[in-house]
């Protein structure tokens, strides 16, 4: 599946500008607002354990085609765009996202651990797009190779699958015990959540194994923005 070549139509009625939300973003105090990290006592539950990182890394294709429509937030702003992902076999990834008419506004790019911006508008800072949009699509999408992975108790119904990774950083996935649905998610940098996601309508979708969340609803907490995520389509392969 070419990206470049099937990537003809954007259904925004706007111009859609993402990173003009992230460029007044970035003149906000970075974490002021990110919320303290509680953390749990471990679990003795390795069946489960293994379950929940499987829902995790084997929940899209390795390699698919996500299109999606997204609304960031920001105060009284609001931008609407039409995105996509392609998600490699080897864990890559490639983001774009479209403004009126098709004409490519952003471009995003994942490998090995790395994220690059290879297209933007000229004079938009980077650093809400770096650590901002490309660390959320990763959190959301990503595949994970943490270096310990433990299961905690959240309440009476929900179980949180906890990745430490290598960078110190910790990423927390809580999935619901009567649906073995995916419910909420933190990425945690310092002993603050710097974002958090909450999953919505699980969905089955042609071919896949595991349904997917219909939206998802992300607010980044380091760079003051939120953002709604509707799945509109998955196609698999390249």
């Amino acid at each position: 599946m070419n990206l470049n070549a099937s990537i003809t139509h954007c259904s925004s009625t706007r111009l859609c500008m993402p990173v003009l939300f992230w460029g007044f973003a970035a003149f906000l105090p970075s974490g002021c607002a990110a919320y303290r990290y509680q953390p749990a006592d471990r679990l003795d539950a390795e069946a489960m354990r293994a379950s929940c990182l499987s829902r995790i890394n084997d929940r899209l294709p390795s390699s698919c085609r996500l299109t999606q429509r997204i609304l960031v937030s920001f105060g009284r702003k609001d931008f609407d765009m039409t995105g996509y992902l392609l998600i490699r076999p080897d864990g890559s990834w490639l983001g774009v996202t479209l403004g009126d008419m098709g004409i490519e506004l952003f471009r995003f790019e994942y490998s090995e651990g790395r994220g690059k911006i290879t297209a933007q508008p000229p004079s938009f800072p980077l650093n809400p797009l770096y650590d901002g949009i490309i660390g959320d699509i990763q959190h959301l999408f990503g595949r994970k190779r943490p270096s310990d992975v433990y299961i905690v108790q959240r309440g009476e119904s929900v179980v949180g699958l906890v990745m430490q990774l290598d960078d110190g950083d910790l990423e927390e996935y809580q999935f619901s015990r009567s649906s073995g649905s995916l419910v909420r998610s933190l990425g945690v940098s310092g002993g603050r959540i710097v974002r958090e996601a909450v999953y919505h309508e699980p969905t089955a979708y042609p071919g896949l194994q595991r349904p997917l969340p219909r939206e998802i609803v992300l607010n980044n907490h380091r760079w003051h923005y939120s953002m709604e995520i509707m799945l509109l389509d998955v196609q698999q392969g390249q």
